[in-house]
């Protein structure tokens, strides 16, 4: 038999599940850190619930909105930066990247250990 599940419920539990297990913490709170550039509409509104739901659930959330000419080599300084910083636990470079950066490389150069979406090569 099909069981329906009420996907609001279990937003509220997961979220909720969430921000006690951060408020338990005796550390420092988990970082997020997301880079877009441009202003892909869609990639904004991915961008926006990412950066409110991490608010939402205690996280520290950083967001690096980069217009969509920025230089490829001044993303990867900015993820060699995100990657030295011990406040950040996971990088998020949101798709899609203007035609002059080479996405393998931008995502290749997240450590893995931060690699929130799982594109590394080693991921």
């Amino acid at each position: 038999m099909a069981e329906i599940l009420d996907g609001v419920l279990v937003r509220k539990a997961v979220l909720a599940g969430l921000k006690a297990k951060i408020a338990a913490r005796d550390d420092s709170k988990p970082g997020l850190a997301v880079i877009q550039l441009g202003d892909n509409p869609a990639s904004t509104a991915y961008v926006n619930n990412k950066e409110k739901y991490a608010n939402k659930i205690g996280m520290h959330a950083e967001v690096h909105r980069m217009p969509e000419s920025f230089a490829e080599a001044g993303l990867h300084t900015l993820i060699a930066k995100l990657n030295a910083d011990p406040n950040i636990h996971g990088i998020i470079v949101q798709m899609p990247l203007p035609a002059h950066v080479d996405a393998d490389a931008a995502t290749g150069a997240v450590l893995a250990e931060k690699d929130v979406d799982g594109l590394t090569p080693e991921n």
